[in-house]
């Protein structure tokens, strides 16, 4: 993420990463900002509002899609359940580029 040819522009966070993200990753991301897309991972579970809150008042995060987000914020978007980049690299993501 860090040392990376051109700075990244979204950052895709599995919830139950989101506090390490916070507290090692969030300070070195480029000051022109990011945005992040929220999912479950593989454990069950959505990120608690308060969570959603602190990420999208932060100065470098640009805007927060997440799964199912329970929460109305100008920066935060929610995004169907399945949606995300780790879903659509794969066959399911193959897949769907054949029916559009």
């Amino acid at each position: 993420l860090v040392r990376q040819r051109d700075p990244p522009r979204t950052v895709f966070l599995p919830t139950p990463l989101l506090p390490y993200f916070v507290r090692f990753f969030l300070k070195l991301l480029p000051s022109e900002g990011v945005a992040v897309y929220i999912g479950r991972g593989w454990q069950e579970g959505w990120p608690p509002p308060r969570w959603l809150e602190m990420l999208a008042g932060h100065p470098k995060i640009l805007h927060v899609f997440a799964e199912n987000p329970r929460i109305r914020h100008p920066k935060i978007t929610a995004m169907p359940i399945g949606i995300d980049p780790t879903f659509i690299q794969g066959a399911a993501g193959r897949e769907l580029r054949a029916l559009a």
